[in-house]
């Protein structure tokens, strides 16, 4: 559980980064 939980924070971190270089 706790991996998922990681796993969604970091796809959205990395969206978040993303669209900023975006």
């Amino acid at each position: 559980m706790a991996s998922s939980a990681r796993g969604a924070a970091t796809a959205a971190v990395v969206c978040s980064a993303r669209e900023l270089v975006r």
